[in-house]
């Protein structure tokens, strides 16, 4: 039923690319539909459009630590998971009221660009705050709740501008500089945060999670000995990554103060 009702959604919607413009199925096009020659598509189109995709890079990265939360939650906090399943309900209601109270608001009032480089700011605080929300050694578990539910429903509210954001300059600069339409745009960039969604928890966070838990035992780099919250310290650098490579990048068409193309952009991605 599901499988059925996405092909009638895909069916109904207009296609985007002028008539002129649009291109047969081929053989060689079946071998593009792929990630990784999307991917290409975002990272030879200039300068603008490829520093968007460096900076949704490093933000889809980040946002991938979701796979391993409940690990963290069971393991360094002690919880049950009955406790898990009771934490999602105020999550939830947090996520639902940030984002229709404060989250479209504030890209409004901000721009997508602003919008993208503050939330990510303080995304990268959340993910500090989670990292020591096991300290100091012997807190209680009340204690360590508190202060890790805190750094939770913070990520709910301004850095759930960040994906909005970006996705809209992502497919206005697209646009802009790529014979290409919104469809192929908007696939590239899914593609892009699915694959980060891949790779980044089984190769990156899970062992990064495994050797902060173990507090570094073995290794000579004593420095790196941050405790079991350590991978979140490592995702919160990527979200200062992710607002510092957007901060810099040049050579976008669609400028942060224009914001009734901001906003429809926004709009229509959404």
């Amino acid at each position: 039923v599901t499988a059925g009702s996405q092909v009638l959604v895909a069916l109904s919607i207009e296609e985007t690319l002028p008539a002129a413009k649009r291109k047969k199925w081929t053989s060689q096009r079946l071998r593009e539909a792929n990630p990784f020659s999307n991917i290409m598509l975002l990272l030879r189109n200039g300068p603008g459009l490829r520093g968007l995709t460096c900076a949704y890079t490093a933000f889809a990265a980040s946002q991938s630590t979701w796979s391993i939360q409940s690990m963290y939650r069971l393991g360094p906090l002690g919880w049950t998971t009955g406790e898990q399943g009771y934490f999602e309900v105020p999550n939830n209601f947090v996520r639902s009221f940030c984002g229709d109270k404060l989250v479209m608001p504030f890209l409004k009032h901000a721009g997508n660009r602003v919008a993208f480089q503050q939330g990510a700011l303080v995304g990268a605080l959340s993910y500090f705050l989670m990292a020591v929300s096991w300290m100091p050694r012997g807190a209680s578990k009340a204690r360590m709740a508190v202060q890790y539910c805190f750094a939770m429903f913070l990520l709910q509210s301004f850095p759930s501008a960040c994906l909005h954001a970006i996705k809209a300059m992502m497919i206005n600069q697209g646009v802009s500089v790529c014979d290409v339409g919104k469809g192929k745009l908007v696939a590239a960039q899914s593609g892009l945060g699915s694959l980060a969604g891949i790779v980044m928890p089984a190769f990156v966070w899970a062992p990064l999670f495994k050797f902060f838990q173990n507090n570094g035992e073995g290794q000579s780099l004593r420095w790196l000995r941050w405790g079991p919250g350590g991978h979140f310290i490592v995702s919160g650098g990527c979200m200062l990554l992710a607002s510092l490579i957007l901060r810099l990048t040049t050579g976008l068409v669609i400028s942060d103060e224009n914001q009734q193309k901001n906003e429809a952009a926004s709009t229509k991605v959404a």
